[in-house]
């Protein structure tokens, strides 16, 4: 089992060095891959309904993470604001809050990429 473990890392290691190699960004990498996905679906018996599935899914995430994100965003105003002792966590949120931007802008194409085959 460790040599599983050991081998994935170097497998996942030696795939990343590659793909930075390209200049290829994770999230490029994961619309590509999400792109292959729904080309395979489309392929399927029932492909509309399991692409308007899809498409329903990744809409409930897009508006679970607007909420976090307005929450993040609010949170950062009163701690700003409130403690002069509290930039690390300010700090700690901006990271979130950007996190979540970059995740809500592949959602977003995600979205655009299921119309676009719908």
């Amino acid at each position: 089992y460790k040599l599983k473990d050991r081998v994935y890392r170097e497998f996942y290691d030696a795939t990343e060095a590659q793909f930075d190699r390209l200049h290829i960004d994770k999230a490029e990498r994961k619309l590509e891959s999400f792109k292959t996905n729904i080309a395979d679906m489309s392929r399927a018996g029932n492909a509309k309904s399991q692409l308007l599935h899809e498409r329903e899914k990744l809409m409930r995430q897009y508006d679970r993470m607007k909420n976090e994100l307005q929450t993040y965003e609010n949170n950062i105003g009163f701690l700003s604001i409130s403690s002069k002792k509290g930039n690390h966590l300010v700090d700690d949120m901006n990271q979130k809050v950007e996190r979540i931007k970059s995740e809500l802008q592949l959602i977003v194409k995600k979205i655009d990429a299921l119309d676009n085959e719908l």
